[in-house]
């Protein structure tokens, strides 16, 4: 345990000083419409196992910020926090590995979200906590300013009793696109910034094995601890 503790320290801890708090309103905004939380725990799945989920991301976008934000994405919809609409699939590879792939269309808009992520369970036990590394990649089309691209790696842990898993991560996430003209940067200018996360979420079955309700709140570190909130609902085993 302790060998692993020291590996994730080593791979996480360069990251976070990567991660400096440099992040404008501007920045969050873009990260949040690119984020999707997996809402899944350290454990992995199986080579059986398969899960297919609806769920919905829900972000604000701070009143200075709308006008750049509605005139990038098209967004017609209400004004503050934005709900996006996804669907994803997790399918179990040869232990202890694991796929997962998210489709998002924002209503309102001609923004869609593509991407995806694997993840390594490096330990998991009867009664015991699992832990995870997972690495993430997610894409948004249909930007005024041009696609908006970000990659992630991120440390999990989660621990579950009958019918509830509890789990948190914390990562950093390098995101790169057009960052649209403001106030303080008259031009669209390319950029590439990282942001530090960090995760609590749970997962309660409903119906077992099948039906599965996750909750996961994730805070940007560096921005004010913006918080974008996530739901999902899947079937499956």
């Amino acid at each position: 345990m302790r060998t692993l503790f020291s590996v994730l320290s080593l791979i996480l801890v360069p990251l976070s000083l990567l991660a400096t708090p440099s992040e404008s309103e501007t920045h969050a905004t873009l990260r949040s419409l690119n984020s999707w939380g997996t809402v899944e725990s350290a454990a992995a799945h199986g080579i059986t196992g398969f899960r297919l989920g609806a769920g919905i991301t829900s972000f604000d976008v701070p009143e200075a910020s709308q006008a750049t934000f509605a005139q990038d994405t098209g967004y017609t919809g209400p004004e503050g926090r934005v709900l996006f609409p996804k669907l994803q699939v997790t399918k179990g590879l040869w232990y202890p590995f694991d796929l997962g792939l998210v489709y998002g269309q924002l209503q309102h808009s001609d923004i869609s979200q593509l991407g995806g992520y694997l993840q390594w369970t490096l330990y998991e036990g009867l009664a015991q906590p699992a832990f995870a590394l997972r690495g993430t990649y997610s894409r948004i089309q249909g930007l005024q300013s041009g696609a908006l691209e970000s990659g992630g790696l991120y440390a999990v842990t989660s621990w579950g009793v009958p019918f509830v898993t509890l789990f948190a991560s914390y990562g950093a996430v390098q995101t790169r696109g057009t960052v649209p003209a403001t106030e303080a940067n008259t031009e669209p200018t390319s950029q590439t910034w990282w942001q530090p996360e960090a995760s609590v979420g749970a997962n309660l079955t409903l119906l077992p094995p099948f039906a599965v309700l996750g909750i996961e709140a994730t805070s940007l570190l560096n921005t004010g601890n913006k918080l974008i909130l996530q739901a999902k609902l899947s079937v499956g085993l």
